[in-house]
Protein backbone atom coordinates (compact mmCIF):
# COMPACT_ATOMS: atom_id res chain seq x y z
CA UNK A 1 0.00 0.00 0.00
CA UNK A 2 1.25 3.53 -0.82
CA UNK A 3 0.96 6.35 1.07
CA UNK A 4 1.02 10.19 -0.62
CA UNK A 5 2.34 13.27 1.48
CA UNK A 6 0.95 16.56 0.04
CA UNK A 7 3.75 18.68 -0.14
CA UNK A 8 5.90 20.31 -2.64
CA UNK A 9 8.45 18.21 -4.55
CA UNK A 10 11.28 20.47 -4.06
CA UNK A 11 11.19 19.71 -0.31
CA UNK A 12 12.19 16.59 -0.65
CA UNK A 13 15.84 17.64 -0.68
CA UNK A 14 15.59 18.88 2.81
CA UNK A 15 14.74 15.51 4.38
CA UNK A 16 17.36 12.98 4.83
CA UNK A 17 17.28 10.20 2.51
CA UNK A 18 17.94 7.47 5.23
CA UNK A 19 15.46 8.99 8.19
CA UNK A 20 12.92 10.64 6.33
CA UNK A 21 13.47 13.44 8.76
CA UNK A 22 13.88 17.33 7.82
CA UNK A 23 17.70 17.79 7.89
CA UNK A 24 18.82 18.97 11.59
CA UNK A 25 22.79 18.32 11.07
CA UNK A 26 23.01 17.50 7.49
CA UNK A 27 26.41 16.31 6.33
CA UNK A 28 27.53 15.29 2.73
CA UNK A 29 29.17 12.31 1.71
CA UNK A 30 32.24 11.53 -0.99
CA UNK A 31 29.27 9.59 -2.82
CA UNK A 32 27.69 13.35 -3.54
CA UNK A 33 24.70 12.97 -0.95
CA UNK A 34 23.61 14.46 2.15
CA UNK A 35 22.57 12.59 4.83
CA UNK A 36 21.78 13.56 8.47
CA UNK A 37 24.82 13.02 10.63
CA UNK A 38 23.51 10.51 13.28
CA UNK A 39 21.91 8.87 10.62
CA UNK A 40 24.58 8.42 8.33
CA UNK A 41 27.30 7.93 11.28
CA UNK A 42 25.45 4.65 12.01
CA UNK A 43 25.10 3.34 8.76
CA UNK A 44 28.98 3.56 8.11
CA UNK A 45 29.40 2.08 11.65
CA UNK A 46 27.02 -1.35 10.48
CA UNK A 47 27.76 -1.48 6.60
CA UNK A 48 30.79 0.84 6.18
CA UNK A 49 29.13 1.65 1.90
CA UNK A 50 26.99 4.08 0.96
CA UNK A 51 22.83 3.41 0.90
CA UNK A 52 23.17 4.43 -3.05
CA UNK A 53 26.06 3.55 -4.70
CA UNK A 54 28.01 0.99 -2.19
CA UNK A 55 31.24 2.67 -2.20
CA UNK A 56 33.03 2.52 0.44
CA UNK A 57 32.52 5.29 2.92
CA UNK A 58 34.64 6.46 6.56
CA UNK A 59 33.07 8.68 8.95
CA UNK A 60 36.23 10.83 8.67
CA UNK A 61 35.23 11.78 5.68
CA UNK A 62 31.73 13.48 5.95
CA UNK A 63 31.58 17.12 5.74
CA UNK A 64 28.95 19.43 6.78
CA UNK A 65 26.20 20.84 4.51
CA UNK A 66 25.57 24.38 5.64
CA UNK A 67 23.69 25.11 2.36
CA UNK A 68 21.45 22.28 3.31
CA UNK A 69 21.28 23.15 7.02
CA UNK A 70 20.44 26.54 6.11
CA UNK A 71 18.09 25.68 3.93
CA UNK A 72 16.08 23.57 6.16
CA UNK A 73 16.33 26.51 8.96
CA UNK A 74 14.38 28.67 6.62
CA UNK A 75 11.74 26.22 6.55
CA UNK A 76 11.50 25.58 9.54
CA UNK A 77 10.36 22.83 11.52
CA UNK A 78 7.30 22.79 8.34
CA UNK A 79 9.35 20.60 6.95
CA UNK A 80 9.66 17.84 8.85
CA UNK A 81 5.13 17.84 8.96
CA UNK A 82 5.30 17.23 5.13
CA UNK A 83 6.99 13.60 5.54
CA UNK A 84 5.65 10.58 7.91
CA UNK A 85 7.96 8.87 9.44
CA UNK A 86 8.25 4.77 8.65
CA UNK A 87 10.92 3.78 11.31
CA UNK A 88 10.83 -0.09 9.65
CA UNK A 89 12.90 2.10 6.91
CA UNK A 90 15.29 4.14 9.29
CA UNK A 91 18.70 2.42 8.48
CA UNK A 92 17.85 0.78 5.27
CA UNK A 93 18.48 0.91 1.49
CA UNK A 94 16.58 3.82 0.77
CA UNK A 95 14.91 3.94 -2.77
CA UNK A 96 14.47 7.42 -4.38
CA UNK A 97 10.82 8.77 -3.54
CA UNK A 98 8.89 8.71 -6.55
CA UNK A 99 6.62 12.60 -7.54
CA UNK A 100 3.44 12.08 -9.21
CA UNK A 101 1.78 13.61 -11.40
CA UNK A 102 0.18 16.87 -8.87
CA UNK A 103 4.02 17.39 -7.85
CA UNK A 104 3.38 15.06 -4.65
CA UNK A 105 5.84 12.82 -3.01
CA UNK A 106 4.68 9.24 -3.55
CA UNK A 107 6.39 6.78 -0.80
CA UNK A 108 6.30 3.05 -1.04
CA UNK A 109 4.94 0.73 1.68
CA UNK A 110 7.58 -1.23 3.14
CA UNK A 111 9.42 -3.81 2.19
CA UNK A 112 11.23 -7.02 4.46
CA UNK A 113 14.76 -6.63 4.89
CA UNK A 114 17.23 -8.41 2.44
CA UNK A 115 18.51 -10.80 5.25
CA UNK A 116 15.01 -11.96 6.11
CA UNK A 117 14.27 -12.61 2.03
CA UNK A 118 17.51 -14.97 1.87
CA UNK A 119 16.77 -16.96 5.24
CA UNK A 120 12.94 -17.48 3.63
CA UNK A 121 14.94 -18.46 -0.02
CA UNK A 122 17.33 -20.78 1.85
CA UNK A 123 14.71 -22.53 3.65
CA UNK A 124 12.35 -23.24 0.47
CA UNK A 125 15.75 -24.50 -1.13
CA UNK A 126 16.12 -26.66 1.51
CA UNK A 127 12.38 -27.91 1.58
CA UNK A 128 13.24 -28.92 -1.95
CA UNK A 129 16.00 -31.04 -1.39
CA UNK A 130 14.40 -32.62 1.21
CA UNK A 131 11.25 -33.62 -1.03
CA UNK A 132 13.90 -34.59 -3.60
CA UNK A 133 15.32 -36.99 -1.32
CA UNK A 134 12.20 -38.66 -0.16
CA UNK A 135 10.82 -39.25 -3.54
CA UNK A 136 13.97 -40.59 -4.44
CA UNK A 137 13.74 -43.00 -1.94
CA UNK A 138 10.22 -44.02 -2.32
CA UNK A 139 11.59 -44.61 -6.68
CA UNK A 140 14.24 -46.79 -5.20
CA UNK A 141 12.25 -49.03 -2.57
CA UNK A 142 9.47 -49.46 -5.06
CA UNK A 143 11.84 -49.70 -7.74
CA UNK A 144 13.78 -52.74 -5.47
CA UNK A 145 10.42 -54.44 -4.45
CA UNK A 146 9.44 -54.58 -8.51
CA UNK A 147 12.82 -56.27 -9.50
CA UNK A 148 12.47 -58.90 -6.69
CA UNK A 149 8.96 -59.55 -7.99
CA UNK A 150 9.47 -62.75 -10.64
CA UNK A 151 7.88 -61.60 -13.87
CA UNK A 152 5.01 -63.37 -14.86
CA UNK A 153 5.10 -65.46 -18.01
CA UNK A 154 2.72 -67.16 -20.53
CA UNK A 155 3.27 -70.99 -21.23
CA UNK A 156 1.85 -72.22 -24.29
CA UNK A 157 1.87 -75.41 -25.26
CA UNK A 158 1.30 -77.49 -28.93
CA UNK A 159 1.59 -81.22 -29.31
CA UNK A 160 1.25 -82.93 -32.47
CA UNK A 161 2.97 -85.93 -34.17
CA UNK A 162 5.04 -87.69 -36.81
CA UNK A 163 2.92 -90.12 -38.56
CA UNK A 164 3.61 -91.98 -42.21
CA UNK A 165 1.57 -89.07 -43.82
CA UNK A 166 3.89 -86.17 -42.47
CA UNK A 167 5.98 -84.51 -45.21
CA UNK A 168 9.37 -85.50 -45.75
CA UNK A 169 12.81 -82.79 -46.31
CA UNK A 170 16.40 -83.11 -46.22
CA UNK A 171 17.96 -81.35 -43.39
CA UNK A 172 20.80 -78.85 -43.64
CA UNK A 173 23.21 -81.14 -42.18
CA UNK A 174 21.63 -84.82 -44.72
CA UNK A 175 22.42 -85.72 -48.05
CA UNK A 176 18.64 -87.13 -48.56
CA UNK A 177 15.11 -86.32 -48.43
CA UNK A 178 14.24 -88.88 -44.71
CA UNK A 179 13.31 -86.78 -42.49
CA UNK A 180 9.74 -85.99 -41.17
CA UNK A 181 8.28 -82.15 -40.20
CA UNK A 182 5.57 -80.28 -39.22
CA UNK A 183 5.94 -76.79 -39.74
CA UNK A 184 4.16 -74.22 -37.10
CA UNK A 185 3.28 -70.49 -37.71
CA UNK A 186 4.54 -68.83 -34.82
CA UNK A 187 3.52 -65.50 -34.10
CA UNK A 188 3.48 -62.59 -30.48
CA UNK A 189 2.03 -60.07 -29.11
CA UNK A 190 5.18 -58.31 -27.62
CA UNK A 191 9.15 -57.90 -28.91
CA UNK A 192 11.44 -59.70 -26.47
CA UNK A 193 12.84 -63.13 -25.93
CA UNK A 194 11.22 -66.71 -25.74
CA UNK A 195 12.13 -69.87 -24.83
CA UNK A 196 10.78 -72.98 -26.68
CA UNK A 197 11.62 -76.15 -25.75
CA UNK A 198 10.40 -79.79 -26.45
CA UNK A 199 9.17 -83.24 -24.84
CA UNK A 200 8.82 -86.16 -26.65
CA UNK A 201 9.58 -89.76 -26.38
CA UNK A 202 11.89 -89.11 -29.74
CA UNK A 203 14.62 -86.89 -30.02
CA UNK A 204 13.43 -83.59 -31.80
CA UNK A 205 15.46 -81.15 -33.67
CA UNK A 206 13.85 -77.35 -34.29
CA UNK A 207 14.51 -74.47 -36.88
CA UNK A 208 13.15 -71.11 -36.57
CA UNK A 209 13.01 -69.56 -40.29
CA UNK A 210 11.86 -65.93 -40.84
CA UNK A 211 8.55 -65.13 -42.87
CA UNK A 212 9.00 -68.34 -44.73
CA UNK A 213 10.07 -71.94 -45.12
CA UNK A 214 11.77 -73.34 -48.33
CA UNK A 215 12.11 -77.23 -47.88
CA UNK A 216 13.86 -77.69 -51.02
CA UNK A 217 16.30 -74.94 -49.68
CA UNK A 218 16.25 -74.85 -45.82
CA UNK A 219 19.25 -72.65 -45.60
CA UNK A 220 17.33 -69.56 -46.79
CA UNK A 221 15.49 -67.16 -43.75
CA UNK A 222 16.71 -69.37 -41.00
CA UNK A 223 17.16 -67.50 -37.98
CA UNK A 224 18.42 -70.06 -35.10
CA UNK A 225 18.46 -73.88 -34.54
CA UNK A 226 18.72 -76.11 -32.17
CA UNK A 227 19.57 -79.60 -30.80
CA UNK A 228 19.59 -79.31 -26.83
CA UNK A 229 22.22 -76.77 -27.77
CA UNK A 230 21.40 -72.98 -29.14
CA UNK A 231 23.68 -72.59 -32.69
CA UNK A 232 23.32 -69.64 -34.85
CA UNK A 233 23.17 -69.48 -38.56
CA UNK A 234 26.28 -68.09 -38.62
CA UNK A 235 28.30 -70.83 -37.11
CA UNK A 236 28.02 -72.55 -39.81
CA UNK A 237 31.62 -72.71 -41.61
CA UNK A 238 32.17 -74.65 -45.22
CA UNK A 239 35.20 -76.13 -46.84
CA UNK A 240 34.96 -77.30 -50.54
CA UNK A 241 38.13 -79.10 -52.56
CA UNK A 242 38.50 -81.93 -55.06
CA UNK A 243 40.17 -85.26 -54.60
CA UNK A 244 42.57 -86.07 -57.80
CA UNK A 245 45.02 -88.28 -59.44
CA UNK A 246 47.69 -85.23 -58.08
CA UNK A 247 46.28 -85.91 -54.44
CA UNK A 248 48.43 -88.14 -51.67
CA UNK A 249 47.49 -91.27 -50.95
CA UNK A 250 47.39 -93.64 -47.67
CA UNK A 251 46.23 -97.04 -46.85
CA UNK A 252 42.99 -96.40 -44.19
CA UNK A 253 43.23 -97.16 -40.97
CA UNK A 254 40.44 -99.51 -41.10
CA UNK A 255 41.65 -101.33 -44.33
CA UNK A 256 43.99 -103.58 -45.61
CA UNK A 257 45.26 -101.72 -48.78
CA UNK A 258 47.88 -103.16 -51.27
CA UNK A 259 51.01 -102.00 -51.24
CA UNK A 260 50.47 -99.20 -53.82
CA UNK A 261 47.98 -97.43 -51.23
CA UNK A 262 44.31 -97.37 -52.22
CA UNK A 263 43.09 -94.15 -50.91
CA UNK A 264 43.33 -90.30 -52.18
CA UNK A 265 43.32 -87.95 -49.06
CA UNK A 266 43.40 -84.11 -47.91
CA UNK A 267 44.18 -83.24 -44.70
CA UNK A 268 42.80 -80.58 -42.80
CA UNK A 269 43.91 -78.66 -40.32
CA UNK A 270 41.30 -77.44 -38.09
CA UNK A 271 41.31 -75.08 -35.45
CA UNK A 272 37.97 -73.50 -33.45
CA UNK A 273 37.36 -70.13 -31.15
CA UNK A 274 35.30 -71.69 -28.07
CA UNK A 275 35.44 -74.95 -26.19
CA UNK A 276 32.42 -77.00 -26.99
CA UNK A 277 30.96 -79.75 -29.69
CA UNK A 278 31.54 -79.29 -33.04
CA UNK A 279 29.06 -81.26 -36.26
CA UNK A 280 31.10 -82.04 -39.46
CA UNK A 281 28.80 -83.14 -42.38
CA UNK A 282 30.44 -84.03 -45.63
CA UNK A 283 28.64 -83.62 -49.22
CA UNK A 284 30.01 -84.29 -52.94
CA UNK A 285 29.50 -86.61 -55.90
CA UNK A 286 31.34 -89.61 -54.05
CA UNK A 287 30.61 -91.31 -50.76
CA UNK A 288 33.32 -89.80 -48.22
CA UNK A 289 35.06 -90.81 -45.10
CA UNK A 290 36.87 -88.84 -42.32
CA UNK A 291 39.08 -89.55 -40.01
CA UNK A 292 40.38 -86.72 -37.28
CA UNK A 293 43.51 -86.61 -35.06
CA UNK A 294 44.99 -84.56 -32.05
CA UNK A 295 48.10 -82.92 -33.34
CA UNK A 296 50.21 -84.70 -36.22
CA UNK A 297 49.00 -87.51 -39.17
CA UNK A 298 51.24 -90.19 -39.97
CA UNK A 299 49.75 -91.54 -42.99
CA UNK A 300 52.13 -94.55 -42.10
CA UNK A 301 50.65 -94.97 -38.75
CA UNK A 302 46.70 -94.00 -38.93
CA UNK A 303 45.83 -95.27 -36.09
CA UNK A 304 48.23 -93.00 -33.97
CA UNK A 305 46.59 -89.74 -32.41
CA UNK A 306 43.23 -90.79 -33.51
CA UNK A 307 40.74 -89.19 -32.10
CA UNK A 308 37.26 -91.05 -31.30
CA UNK A 309 34.17 -89.16 -32.21
CA UNK A 310 30.36 -89.99 -32.09
CA UNK A 311 29.90 -91.22 -35.82
CA UNK A 312 26.29 -90.08 -36.74
CA UNK A 313 26.61 -91.50 -40.35
CA UNK A 314 24.95 -94.90 -40.10
CA UNK A 315 25.02 -96.47 -43.46
CA UNK A 316 24.77 -93.02 -45.42
CA UNK A 317 27.26 -91.71 -48.07
CA UNK A 318 28.44 -88.92 -46.22
CA UNK A 319 30.03 -88.77 -42.85
CA UNK A 320 28.37 -87.41 -40.15
CA UNK A 321 30.11 -86.56 -37.13
CA UNK A 322 30.05 -84.87 -33.73
CA UNK A 323 33.26 -84.80 -31.48
CA UNK A 324 34.51 -82.25 -28.71
CA UNK A 325 37.04 -79.70 -29.43
CA UNK A 326 39.13 -77.33 -27.47
CA UNK A 327 40.48 -74.07 -28.50
CA UNK A 328 43.85 -73.52 -29.00
CA UNK A 329 44.82 -77.32 -30.10
CA UNK A 330 45.29 -78.51 -33.39
CA UNK A 331 43.30 -80.89 -35.21
CA UNK A 332 43.78 -82.67 -38.01
CA UNK A 333 41.24 -83.96 -40.38
CA UNK A 334 41.88 -86.41 -42.88
CA UNK A 335 39.32 -86.81 -45.95
CA UNK A 336 39.18 -89.38 -48.16
CA UNK A 337 36.49 -92.06 -49.52
CA UNK A 338 34.79 -94.60 -49.19
CA UNK A 339 35.95 -97.04 -51.41
CA UNK A 340 39.47 -97.01 -53.07
CA UNK A 341 40.97 -95.34 -55.82
CA UNK A 342 38.02 -93.40 -55.87
CA UNK A 343 38.58 -89.36 -56.95
CA UNK A 344 35.53 -86.39 -56.63
CA UNK A 345 34.74 -83.21 -55.62
CA UNK A 346 33.48 -83.09 -52.03
CA UNK A 347 32.39 -80.58 -49.24
CA UNK A 348 32.82 -80.17 -45.58
CA UNK A 349 30.44 -78.25 -43.25
CA UNK A 350 30.79 -77.35 -39.64
CA UNK A 351 28.76 -76.95 -36.78
CA UNK A 352 29.45 -75.81 -33.61
CA UNK A 353 30.19 -73.28 -30.83
CA UNK A 354 32.05 -71.56 -32.14
CA UNK A 355 33.78 -70.62 -35.29
CA UNK A 356 35.52 -73.52 -37.28
CA UNK A 357 38.88 -72.62 -39.48
CA UNK A 358 39.40 -74.97 -41.93
CA UNK A 359 43.59 -74.57 -43.67
CA UNK A 360 44.50 -77.61 -46.45
CA UNK A 361 48.32 -79.05 -45.45
CA UNK A 362 48.71 -79.93 -48.85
Amino acid sequence: MQEIVTTRAEDYDLVCPITLRAFRDPVIAVDGRTYEREAIVRWIAEHGTSPFTRQPLNIKDLQPNYHMRNMAGRRGSSASSYYAVDESRVYQYPPTAPVNDEGSIVKASNNHGSGEGCSLRRLLFILIIVIILIISIICGLTLGLYLRKPFSTNKLKYSSSFTANSPTYCRITCTNGQFYYNILTVSVTKAGKYKFTSESNIDTYGYIYNSSFNPANPRLNLLAEDNDSATAPGSYYNYSSSLTSSSPKYCRRDKKCRESLDFYYEALQISVSMNGNYHFVSSGSVAMYTDIYNKTFDKLKPNQNLVHPIDESSEENQFKLEVYLITGNKYIMVVTTKKGNIMGKFSVTAIGSGSVTFRSLH
